[in-house]
């Protein structure tokens, strides 16, 4: 009876058990790694605010969720808890990093608004001036 068959059939199993294990871990990193994406796109949508940047935002937390479905379907309960923790943490940021945004382009709209008016009052100051001079030679 040769031993190198049962080191096959015991290395076999290793690289399974293995790769078992590293597919479950990969689970939990890819929310967390999603996480880290999102924090990072966060950030710079707080910097810089665009459309493309809320699509982007909005189709990682997609993902998130998709990723915390999978883990509660493997029974991964604890990770999907911290994915869900993550998750709503960063929902959080997000919400307020758009209420600053908002803010801020309001504050653009009423300065602008401010400015057209004191424009129209400028001209008018002017028009006045002209005509009263026009009419007292």
């Amino acid at each position: 009876m040769s031993l190198t068959p049962f080191f096959l059939r015991l290395g076999g199993a290793v690289c399974c058990v293995c790769l078992l294990l590293f597919a479950v871990g990969g689970c939990g990193g890819s929310a967390e790694s999603t996480g880290e994406v999102l924090r990072k796109q966060i950030g710079a949508y707080a910097a810089k605010p665009s459309r493309e940047m809320e699509q982007k935002i909005e189709g990682n937390f997609g993902k998130l969720d998709e990723e915390i479905s999978v883990l509660q379907g493997g029974g991964q309960a604890g990770k999907a808890a911290d994915a869900k923790r993550l998750r709503d943490e960063l929902r959080v940021q997000y919400t307020a990093a758009k209420m600053a945004a908002g803010v801020n382009s309001l504050k653009n709209t009423i300065q602008g608004i401010g400015d057209l008016f004191k424009q129209a009052g400028d001209e008018i100051g002017e028009m006045v001036r002209t005509n009263s001079a026009g009419q007292n030679p």
